[in-house]
């Protein structure tokens, strides 16, 4: 990625009807797509090595974090618990990809979303299938990824790490 260029990448949430929680192990379920989604924005500059992050949400500034590269320190948060999930879910991504915010450089990211977290449609699991994606971050192999990880697997190795839920 160029430190020009922005990547945008967007998940649809879903209201699971049966098995929300069963299914991590295994279990059949049933969900619905629903028209609410999540979208991320990255890009790059030249700067200190850190990651900025914002979320909002319906527009409104909802979570913001900086966190130092390549160890992923909260330096900066408007909410500790939220950058304590963030970390856990970024650090878990470099265990499965050491490259993963590799780049010596600072990376802004936006998350959008256009529904309440609280409302419990998947603003998490939305987030971790973003992460998960082809390609969301340089130096990612996603298809590699997608033939070696099955997005359960990836999704059962996030939320198995203590403090994190679907």
């Amino acid at each position: 990625m160029n430190f020009s260029e922005i990547k945008s990448y967007r998940s649809q949430t879903k209201l699971m009807i049966s098995g929300e929680y069963l299914v991590l192990k295994g279990a059949l379920a049933l969900a619905l797509p629903l028209k609410f989604k999540q979208e991320i924005s990255i890009s790059e500059q030249s700067g200190i090595p850190s990651l900025r992050w914002k979320s909002l949400v319906n527009n409104n500034l909802w979570f913001q974090a900086t966190l130092l590269l390549p160890d992923l320190q909260i330096i900066e948060t408007n909410e500790v618990n939220l950058a304590g999930t963030l970390q856990k879910i970024l650090k878990a991504a470099k265990l499965l990809n050491f490259s993963f915010l590799g780049s010596s450089c600072k990376y802004q990211v936006t998350s959008t979303m256009d529904f309440d977290p609280a409302w419990g449609i998947g603003s998490s699991s939305s987030l971790i299938f973003i992460i998960n994606q082809v390609n969301v971050w340089p130096g990612i192999n996603g298809i590699k990824q997608i033939q070696t990880r099955s997005f359960t697997e990836v999704f059962n190795f996030f939320n198995n790490m203590q403090g994190i839920r679907p």
